[in-house]
């Protein structure tokens, strides 16, 4: 294993036993398989220890006389505030979604990988940090970053947007899950005595004292504000591959049909130039345009840009526009009709 992308700093570890298994998933596929029993493993032990022994810190007589007068600073201070039944639910819940976070980062590398066939990369670069940061989130993150610029914006930087907003209120949350009880009160008391010394304010009196949040339910709101973003991002991550697939599925359906009809045109084209009979040509012409047409700035071309309708058909028959318009609406050709101009 690499230490933080520096080659000369190694940390050499053989494992004997896991050769056989790594050879048979890959390198990636086990140090992810640790990563997700961590989290499992953590996250059900957070519940055991908060259903069976949620009270039993020694520090808690202190905690029930001293009441919100004793520090409450996390494990610095003897972990005063994670005492609670909730407080190891919260945490939990916490760690359950960090686990599935992982398990979607990897499935969806992995099958990157698999779709485009290049799973040596996968197996190369998912064994360090560097490898899944530059490999997978940044190379994966070009039309996030380009829907900023106005030649990257398209269908998706919808998606892109709202996929950074619901990092923006993830990121939100940690302020709800580790701020502690005195931080809230004192910006509550901030804002009451501002009310009560603005004059316009002052003739709406409070009906009761404000009081911030207790612990438990800040937690509670750190852990809404914590869990709603990451189901968004999942959808929105989903949806944005969803759509990168359609849009290549329909790039090389629309080369196929290129490659199947560029000689039927290319055929009909030489005939025209040949034949000196105006019906025949027209007939020729007809069937030129039977095929599918190639892709949409083909169909923008042909149309004029003022109008939108059909331009240029004259040039096939060596006619001056307004004549050949004259004869299709004199019915002079045979199969053409009004509405086809």
């Amino acid at each position: 294993m690499l230490a933080s992308g520096t080659p000369e700093k190694p940390i050499l570890i053989e494992p004997i036993f896991a050769q056989s298994i790594q050879s048979a998933h890959g390198p990636g596929d086990f140090l992810v398989h640790h990563a997700i029993a961590l989290g499992l493993h953590t996250t059900t032990l957070i519940l055991v220890k908060g259903a069976l022994d949620a009270r039993g810190s020694k520090l808690m007589p202190d905690k029930k006389d001293f009441g919100y007068s004793f520090p409450c600073d996390g494990p610095g201070r003897g972990g005063t505030c994670d005492i609670s039944a909730w407080d190891a639910f919260y945490l939990a819940v916490f760690w359950m979604l960090n686990t599935i976070g992982w398990v979607t980062f990897y499935w969806h590398w992995k099958h990157i990988t698999l779709w485009q066939g290049n799973v040596s990369q996968f197996n190369e670069s998912s064994t360090y940090l560097m490898g899944w940061l530059r490999d997978y989130l940044w190379l994966n993150s070009s039309q996030l970053i380009n829907g900023y610029n106005p030649f990257g914006m398209n269908s998706l930087s919808v998606w892109a947007w709202m996929f950074l907003f619901g990092h923006l209120v993830w990121a939100t949350g940690f302020m709800f899950l580790i701020s502690w009880r005195g931080y809230w009160q004192e910006l509550i008391e901030t804002l009451a005595w501002a009310h009560e010394r603005t004059p316009l304010a002052n003739l709406i009196r409070w009906r009761d004292k404000p009081v911030a949040l207790s612990i438990v339910q800040a937690r509670l709101v750190g852990l809404a504000h914590f869990s709603d973003p990451t189901c968004i991002m999942d959808t929105n991550r989903n949806l944005t591959s969803m759509a990168k697939k359609s849009l290549i599925q329909r790039e090389k359906k629309r080369q196929k049909l290129e490659q199947k009809y560029h000689s039927i045109r290319r055929s009909s084209k030489e005939e025209i130039s040949k034949v000196r009979s105006l019906s025949d040509k027209w007939e020729i012409y007809g069937k030129l345009q039977s095929p599918p047409r190639n892709s949409a700035p083909t169909r923008l071309h042909r149309r004029c840009f003022s109008t939108g309708r059909p331009r240029a058909n004259y040039r096939d028959f060596g006619l001056s526009g307004h004549i050949l318009r004259e004869m299709v609406h004199a019915c002079l050709l045979p199969g053409a009709t009004r509405s086809s101009w």
